[in-house]
């Protein structure tokens, strides 16, 4: 029998997918329909001239991937990290399989996953939901830019000089030498996602399950904020958050790679 699920992955902002590229590439040996979405707010490189995208601009984006694969009969699963936990708070109107079926259509969104992620409430945007991160955590920023998100409207990226700083922020489970490599991988992002506030609630679909990763060593995202967020879901919701504790920090894909496979075949393997 054909697999009718597929699993659809959303990276972080600033990162690049060969941070994902050892997990998607264990998850799909173990027989998952599993894809990749890159955001169209993450630069295309230095020749990108585009205008920055906004939060809407990967919302859709997501909401166009999910329409396919539902059309196709797919049940679908997508699973955010950090940033993009926003825009998939804001896709997938419509698009749950319950909603489908009303409209004699097969296929659909039936289950959200989060690893550590910012998960705003109706109207909050990204730089609002985390607004208690501690000074010494802020990641610096440089580039045509250099005020904080909330005040620019171009690129940003993460400053070169302040490597080191920020690989212990993110990559914080790895190797000193290997934060640095990680940190110089890391891509320009539109500063506008992080001040456009979601008009929509995925996460409260009809008969969508949700999943969350607990990261214990997240420094970007820290174990209160992680419950706040599994909070702010099932209080909006009314569901219940299946909770997955790992010992991973804010990139767990490489700091925990064997837990984030078992972890994405487990809340995927009930669809086959």
């Amino acid at each position: 029998m054909a697999n009718s699920t597929s699993l659809l992955l959303l990276p972080g902002s600033f990162m690049p997918e060969t941070v994902y590229s050892d997990v998607l590439d264990a998850v799909a040996k173990r027989g998952i329909d599993v894809r990749f979405l890159p955001l169209k707010s993450a630069s295309l490189g230095s020749d990108d001239r585009r205008e920055p995208p906004n939060m809407f601009d990967d919302a859709a984006a997501i909401s166009q991937e999910v329409e396919i694969l539902a059309d196709q009969g797919k049940d679908v699963i997508v699973v955010a990290s950090s940033y993009s936990g926003v825009p998939l708070t804001q896709s997938c109107r419509g698009l749950s399989k319950a909603e489908r079926e009303k409209s004699g259509k097969s296929g659909g969104l039936v289950k959200i996953g989060f690893m550590p992620s910012v998960i705003p409430e109706m109207g909050q945007a990204a730089c609002e939901v985390l607004a208690d991160v501690p000074p010494e955590n802020i990641i610096p920023m440089k580039g045509d830019l250099i005020a904080s998100p909330i005040q620019t409207s171009g690129w940003l990226e993460m400053d070169p000089d302040h490597y080191a700083h920020i690989g212990a922020l993110i990559f914080s489970n790895l190797s000193a030498d290997e934060q640095v490599v990680w940190a110089s991988k890391t891509r320009r992002h539109s500063s506008k996602v992080f001040r456009d506030r979601v008009t929509f609630l995925s996460y409260a679909l009809p008969d969508v399950d949700l999943e969350f990763l607990s990261c214990d060593n997240d420094r970007l995202i820290s174990q209160n904020d992680q419950k706040l967020a599994i909070g702010r879901l099932e209080k909006a919701s009314g569901k219940t958050v299946e909770v997955t504790f790992v010992s991973g920090d804010h990139t767990p894909a490489l700091s925990a790679p064997s837990e984030v496979v078992e972890w994405l075949v487990k809340i995927s393997s009930i669809y086959f």
